[in-house]
């Protein structure tokens, strides 16, 4: 119970971006479900370390923890934590620059995901695609996807997800030249972060919204967004 406690409290570290402490947590379950021989339990607690990793740009251990688990969830046919390594494994390899590889991991999870019947999943397996079609320049998909995705997220309640989705989707308005909806969309994920107490999250929206601002002329306004 112990364990299952830390792994929880792991992830909510994980939401606010207190990433050495996620690990503190997601470290002292893995070693209590290693001690227990309890196999599920120390799933999530290595999936919990390899995304604390991969927050903090430590690819191979990343990768490490992803790929054990992987091979542990086919072997046990969990097909649900299978699904959502895919989709971690995707997301690593789209910050690794690997896109085919990414696309390949985030559809067989999305696919996975919708046979299971999992809307909440599903659109946050879209939500991964749509990045990787930024990162591919594939603006107007990425565009396209946002405007379906952050609807959904709100509706579903997930609400970093959702901050996320319209921080990306006024990115990709900005560069379509599309500054009105841009700034909804930064808008609307400033608040979002602000509710989740993310100041990582929020300081990003404000350094797009300031890059907005420069690229109209309003020097003074683009600078007081970069002090806050």
């Amino acid at each position: 119970a112990a364990g299952k406690i830390e792994n929880n409290i792991g992830n909510i570290y994980i939401r606010r971006e207190k990433l050495q402490l996620a690990e503190r947590y997601f470290l002292s379950a893995r070693r209590r479900f290693l001690s227990l021989k309890d196999t599920e339990q120390l799933i999530l607690s290595e999936i919990g370390l390899a995304n604390t990793y991969s927050a903090l740009n430590d690819f191979r251990s990343t990768d490490k923890y992803y790929r054990k688990t992987l091979s542990n969830v086919e072997k046990l046919r969990m097909y649900l934590r299978q699904a959502e390594i895919e989709t971690n494994i995707g997301s690593l390899a789209l910050y690794r620059g690997k896109y085919s590889e990414a696309l390949k991991y985030l559809e067989l999870s999305r696919q996975k995901y919708e046979a299971l019947e999992m809307p909440h999943q599903t659109v946050i397996a879209e939500l991964e695609i749509a990045d990787a079609y930024l990162e591919l320049n594939l603006t107007e998909e990425a565009f396209e996807i946002y405007r379906r995705v952050a609807p959904a997220l709100s509706k579903l309640k997930i609400q970093g997800e959702e901050a996320r989705a319209n921080t990306k989707f006024g990115q990709a308005a900005a560069v379509l030249g599309e500054r009105s909806v841009a700034r909804r969309g930064f808008r609307k994920a400033a608040m979002l972060y602000e509710k989740e107490k993310n100041s990582a999250g929020l300081a990003f929206v404000k350094l797009n919204e300031a890059e907005l601002e420069l690229s109209e002329g309003r020097m003074v306004r683009a600078l007081e967004l970069v002090d806050e």
